[in-house]
């Protein structure tokens, strides 16, 4: 994959691993150890490192998504009830729009991941159009689906299963682009390097979501977010600014935590391996 060739899966379970539950906030750490501080400063040095590759990316991917978003609601608001030819177009131009919604986080997604790799892994640079046909869209897509199907049977019996199910399971892309997985190995691999990190993965990824998401809404209950052009606009800039940087943080800590597994093991780290 374009953000680095994934290390060797291991042969057996690593059940029996020693557990490393230690999290650490400051910038010295012990190996195996999570350190919460450096991914937040890897995030932040990828930020500075290429703010405009970034965020270009972030308004060729999430502008086109912000107005079919604000389109399709629009569309929905004005079908009255009783109208079934209608609410049968809004329901397909809704899945319509989730499809586009999950390409583009597909995309976006790889590509933060291939360029962390790039700066702080020494992965082979690759140009975007390059990349763009290496991704996995298929495998992402689904296990984007999938993974929000489990996230949401966890919601079902409580808040707290869905946010540990969501901390547990969210490298799961990341580990396809990195690895080049599938869907299925995935969630295994995403399950056994956050398994010992709960803690310091709920800082570095669960948190940071769950803030996007009240801010989201709370942008949505403003009046300037009413209309096709307050939809569009509020939800681009949403977009740009906090779910290009809880995506960042996602990728920085799914490398993170490879880097600990390799810790652990005594293996190859993602820093060893050269990129597809």
């Amino acid at each position: 994959m374009s953000s680095g060739g994934g290390g060797p899966e291991p042969q057996q379970n690593d059940i029996d691993d020693p557990p490393q539950p230690g999290v650490t906030v400051g910038s010295s750490r012990r190996p195996g150890q999570f350190s919460i501080t450096e991914v937040f400063a890897r995030a932040g040095s990828t930020f500075r490192a290429a703010p405009g590759l970034i965020f270009g990316l972030a308004l060729l991917v999430f502008g086109p998504i912000a107005f079919l978003d604000a389109a399709v609601a629009e569309f929905g608001h004005h079908v009255v009830d009783g109208d079934n030819i209608g609410a049968a177009a809004a329901t397909l131009a809704e899945l319509g729009d989730l499809m586009v919604d999950l390409f583009g986080f597909a995309f976006f997604g790889g590509m933060l991941d291939h360029l962390v790799g790039r700066i702080h892994h020494g992965h082979e640079a690759h140009r975007p159009h390059e990349l763009a046909r290496q991704i996995s869209y298929g495998r992402l897509i689904s296990a984007s689906i999938l993974f929000n199907l489990v996230v949401l049977f966890g919601v079902t019996f409580l808040i707290l299963p869905g946010l540990v199910l969501f901390t547990m399971f969210a490298f799961v892309g990341p580990l396809i682009n990195i690895e080049r997985v599938g869907v299925a190995d995935a969630f295994r691999r995403s399950y056994r390097i956050s398994r010992h990190y709960l803690l310091g993965i709920a800082v570095t990824v669960t948190v940071p979501f769950v803030i996007e998401q009240f801010a989201d809404e709370w942008v949505e209950s403003l009046s300037i977010a009413h209309g096709f052009w307050g939809e569009f606009g509020t939800g681009l800039v949403m977009s740009l600014v906090a779910t290009s940087v809880v995506v960042m943080f996602e990728v920085c800590t799914a490398y993170h935590l490879l880097e600990l597994e390799s810790e652990r093991k005594g293996t190859p780290g993602p820093s060893h391996h050269a990129a597809h």
